[in-house]
């Protein structure tokens, strides 16, 4: 017993005897037995709860590395729209400007030409007329340079998965959509071909129409993204539904418009955005008017690289 009672388990007494004191010893091995397995047990069930906690550690830990990752990648992407945004502004200015300077420069040109005409002798205007022309030459080439740094790149079609895309869309907006309340339904069609397009370009796309129904319920509300396919049109078809405020119909016609907007902060970029890269993948998008609640719009992508080229593709979101 003192050996037990210093916590040696292994103590063990020798059975002699047949009577009392030998039924007592055989009680006493039985609860030391007892309380070996019950302690065996006890150190088991520690270890193993150890050991979930050691798994519920790194699981915490992958899940604040992929929310970190997710968040900088959607960060990323928040600054490359922006950056398009901020272009397709400056080229809306700088066509702007273009137009408006082009017609007197052609009449400034063209009464310098009559004016050298009428001079052909006289060094000093033909050297004026010429310091003249230089100065018209460098002001059009800045707003050529101008125009060409505003223009969006041509889109790199290349074999794409739609249905992965959504999935990353979804990543990356998750934390966005959990903190605004918005519950997403996705219905993917697991038949749907590859379809040619360049991933950057569509997943600006889908976020412009993520943020657009983001702002469009401020106090919560659900979001459906559904892909499908045409077999008839040979297109992908993808379907972005919201239950937010909705949009007024007489707006419809203006939707896609550079610079027009029903939001009080809006810039009037997003959708002409999202308009001008369907239309780079030979696709087309539209406001489904028929949605009885919140808004809804619909976006095509044909399935082959002919029929995406074989229409006219506008680079320049200005």
């Amino acid at each position: 017993m003192a050996q037990a009672g210093t916590g040696d388990l292994s103590a063990r007494v020798t059975v002699r005897r047949d009577d009392e004191l030998g039924t007592i010893a055989k009680g006493f091995n039985r609860m030391i037995d007892e309380i070996r397995a019950r302690n065996e047990e006890r150190e088991r069930l520690l270890s193993r709860v150890s050991g979930f906690n050691d798994e519920l550690q790194l699981e915490v830990e992958r899940a604040t590395t992929e929310l970190r990752a997710s968040n900088e990648a959607l960060f990323e992407t928040q600054q490359r729209l922006a950056r398009s945004e901020r272009l397709a502004a400056v080229g809306q200015i700088a066509a702007s400007l273009a137009h408006e300077i082009g017609t007197p420069l052609n009449a400034i040109s063209g009464h310098l030409a009559l004016l050298a005409r009428k001079h052909p002798h006289d060094q000093e205007t033909r050297r004026r007329v010429e310091i003249i022309n230089s100065q018209i030459e460098s002001v059009v080439k800045s707003i050529r340079s101008l125009l060409a740094r505003t223009q969006r790149p041509r889109p790199e079609l290349q074999p794409l998965d739609l249905n992965a895309l959504i999935r990353e869309l979804l990543w990356l907006v998750q934390p966005t959509l959990d903190a605004h309340d918005i519950a997403v339904t996705v219905t993917l069609n697991s038949d749907l071909p590859l379809i040619p397009g360049d991933r950057n370009s569509l997943l600006q796309l889908f976020l412009n129409l993520t943020n657009n129904s983001i702002d469009a319920m401020p106090n919560g509300g659900e979001l459906e993204i559904t892909t499908r396919f045409d077999r008839i049109s040979r297109s992908a078809e993808l379907l972005f539904c919201d239950s937010g405020v909705g949009i007024d119909p007489s707006a419809a016609e203006h939707l896609f418009e550079l610079m027009w907007t029903t939001k009080e902060a809006g810039s009037g970029f997003g959708l002409a955005i999202a308009h001008a890269i369907a239309i780079e993948h030979g696709g087309t998008i539209e406001m489904v008017a028929e949605q009885r609640e919140g808004a809804a719009f619909r976006l095509s992508l044909p399935l082959t690289v002919e029929a995406a080229s074989a229409r006219e593709v506008v680079t320049d979101a200005a």
